[in-house]
């Protein structure tokens, strides 16, 4: 977070103003869900709505801050884009859902900034609240199997921050891109504990509930193993065992079978499939080639072939 402002508002509540900031000066709309296109790093790039950002940062304290939670603390989020004068993109109505949540000020709503500040953070922090929530006990967050049941019936359990968001709106995008036209390819890397596995489950539930065919695909059973006992009494036996397949079950596959199919820890696939690993050519390219849509989740600085870099 780039700027917190504590203290009291007019109700003597304790309140933490969460406040994004941005040296961007333009934006574009985008189709995707709190995603924007602007100027980044040399280039125009898609990036997180700044609203989204600040609301999912205080979302984030509030799911895993005990001590926000239990005493009480406001979290109100909003952000600031200094440089921007014009200000009709980053308030397009299709973010309205996100800018109700926090308001976005631009360089001429520097009063509105101030009487919003003024609004939420009334008198000092008094009881030091930025040490209560830096100091804050630490709720362990949910577990991934135990949320997926629930997330099957279309809660939302796992928020997603930052590169998560965008991961993850990328993807359904080229999902429905690939169901209507060209076959799409996503290759994502991230070190772990970057929540690749958590953007991976939420694209098979969502893309699933869109009534797209769609496999959460590994080498290794232990993990879809677990995810199959989570699920066991809320759906039919054969509906679970066909979300979740080895990295082996498509080397007789046809061509584009399924609408996509989620591959994690993929640079732990194997060269070939079969019991010997002596079927077919590359466990890879029969992936690619069963769906219209593939995303490849990998480790940082795993070995990844290049040809598959050059056909995606």
């Amino acid at each position: 977070m780039d700027f917190i402002l504590t203290g009291k508002n007019d109700q003597r509540e304790d309140s933490a103003v969460i406040i994004e900031l941005k040296h961007w000066q333009t934006a574009e709309v985008t189709t995707k869900d709190a995603i924007v296109r602007t100027q980044l790093g040399g280039g125009v790039r898609e990036t997180n709505h700044p609203s989204y950002q600040a609301w999912s940062y205080g979302a984030l304290i509030e799911d895993y801050n005990e001590t926000v939670r239990s005493e009480s603390i406001r979290l109100v989020p909003c952000a600031y884009l200094h440089n921007m004068k014009q200000g009709n993109a980053i308030n397009d109505p299709f973010y309205a859902n996100h800018t109700s949540r926090a308001p976005v000020f631009i360089s001429p709503d520097a009063l509105k900034l101030s009487r919003f500040l003024s609004q939420h953070i009334k008198y000092g922090d008094s009881s030091d609240i930025m040490y209560r929530i830096e100091h804050g006990v630490i709720k362990p967050s949910k577990n991934l199997a135990d949320a997926l049941s629930s997330m099957m019936q279309g809660n939302a359990e796992f928020l997603m921050i930052d590169e998560q968001k965008l991961v993850y709106e990328t993807a359904v995008d080229l999902a429905h891109k690939a169901s209507n036209g060209k076959k799409q390819c996503l290759i994502v890397k991230g070190g772990p504990g970057t929540g690749k596995s958590v953007v991976a489950i939420n694209l098979l539930v969502e893309l699933t509930n869109r009534e797209m065919m769609t496999q959460y695909v590994s080498r290794n059973s232990a993990p879809r193993e677990v995810f199959k006992k989570r699920l066991t009494g809320t759906r039919k036996k054969t509906h679970i065992d066909n979300l979740f397949k080895g990295s082996g079950s498509y080397v007789s596959a046809e061509p584009d079978t399924f609408h996509a199919l989620i591959v994690d820890e993929a640079h732990r696939l194997n060269e070939k499939s079969g019991m010997y690993q002596n079927l077919g050519e590359s466990q890879i390219k029969e992936i690619i080639s069963a769906s219209r849509f593939s995303i490849f989740f990998i480790d940082e600085g795993a070995n990844w072939p290049s040809c598959v870099c050059a056909m995606a």
